[in-house]
């Protein structure tokens, strides 16, 4: 059985996953439990101290942070993207839906720059 690494390579590759079949990483749609998801595989990268090259990449998250904030959050709300999502959508399901939708969006402007 191959390991994670080789299954989802980098972090794109991982969210799709993850949007595809939310109940099998999170146990149900939620931006919430996305956000507690990401949080958990960032703890786990610093706490074992992995190099940079062995850490899940291919997205550039502080980037996309900024984006969000400057192109949804002209209230300058203290949230991050993920909390955004949900308290402009109304609900932690919707947030899930409003966040890859935004994701969607930064990667599709990224690629073509």
């Amino acid at each position: 059985m191959p390991t994670t690494p080789d299954r989802y390579p980098d972090l794109p590759s991982l969210l799709e996953a993850i949007r595809k079949r939310p109940g099998m990483f999170l146990g149900h749609k939620t931006v919430y439990g996305l956000s507690v998801f990401l949080a958990g595989l960032a703890f786990a990268e610093n706490y074992h101290n992995m190099p940079a090259s062995d850490r899940l990449g291919g997205f550039d998250m502080e980037q996309f942070e900024r984006w969000v904030e400057m192109k949804f959050n002209p209230s300058r709300l203290s949230l991050n993207s993920l909390s955004l999502a949900e308290h402009l959508a109304g609900s932690d399901e919707s947030g899930f839906d409003l966040w890859f939708s935004w994701y969607d969006e930064f990667s599709g402007a990224t690629e073509q720059t």
